[in-house]
């Protein structure tokens, strides 16, 4: 036995973005590029340029990456929103590398303000390091 069906609420992954790259050779402080775009649904949430991810302004999203990183020492990756200060908190994964590539990974809960956001995967080691596999997920919460 059936009721009545309620209406369709709006999909909760209305706005999601999927982007994945690879990057040898970056420097420290630079940004690790995502420019490839594997899925997209929505306009909240948009590539930008160089390998960053446009975020709609007054939104609240919720952001993973994982990479593979290898040096000649320790490599660091952390997401960056709007060129800084420091590290989205908690976006942060260090790992000794010396030669032998590690993956990194993290995830955050950002909020934009009044102005849209950009956010970036820095590398976040102190030395140059390769980047492979990188995949950054982004999804609007509200």
């Amino acid at each position: 036995m059936t009721g009545v069906t309620g209406p369709t609420g709006p999909a909760v992954t209305a706005n999601n973005l999927m982007m994945f790259g690879t990057s040898p050779g970056t420097i420290p402080n630079a940004t690790v590029p995502v420019t490839v775009r594997v899925h997209q649904d929505g306009t909240a949430i948009s590539p930008g340029v160089q390998g960053t991810i446009n975020l709609a302004a007054n939104q609240t999203y919720y952001v993973d990456y994982r990479t593979n990183a290898n040096s000649t020492g320790n490599v660091a990756a952390a997401l960056e929103l709007d060129g800084g200060p420091g590290s989205v908190t908690g976006s942060n994964a260090v790992a000794t590398s010396n030669g032998i590539t590690q993956v990194l990974a993290g995830s955050a809960i950002i909020s934009t303000g009044a102005t849209a956001g950009n956010l970036r995967l820095r590398n976040d080691g102190p030395l140059t390091s390769n980047f492979g596999s990188t995949a950054i997920n982004v999804i609007k919460l509200k």
